[in-house]
């Protein structure tokens, strides 16, 4: 009888320690939702510094961004379509402008612009 009752302590308290075992493993990966959520959350950030960095292409740290986030091959092609639209932009902007001083940053940021876009074409 001591030996059954033994076997039964110890099978529940397998059992049990499995199953906390196995609730942390589950608990430790997130469920896929969250996995869509922080992967969603991720590109929100990208998206938002690329935009900071394409609205000042000029700056050595806007340039190393847009190179690091264009040679990932998921978002190279969007990032290289972004960065050729604004440049249609400025370049229209440089074209209409009258300003000489207005020309001259128009004329910086087009350079950089198609500096950048240079760049992701060799990569």
């Amino acid at each position: 009888m001591s030996d059954s009752w033994l076997s039964k302590s110890l099978f529940f308290t397998l059992f049990f320690v499995f199953s906390a075992i196995s609730s942390v493993m589950v608990s430790a990966e997130p469920p896929i939702e969250n996995k869509v959520n922080q992967q969603a959350y991720e590109i929100g950030l990208m998206v938002r510094d690329l935009q900071s960095a394409i609205k000042s292409p000029q700056q050595q740290e806007s340039l190393l961004l847009i190179l690091n986030y264009g040679s990932d091959n998921r978002y190279h092609r969007m990032i290289r379509a972004w960065l050729f639209e604004t440049l249609v932009v400025v370049e229209n902007q440089l074209y209409e402008s009258q300003n000489v001083k207005q020309q001259n940053k128009l004329q910086l940021k087009s350079d950089a612009l198609k500096k950048a876009i240079a760049l992701l074409n060799t990569d």
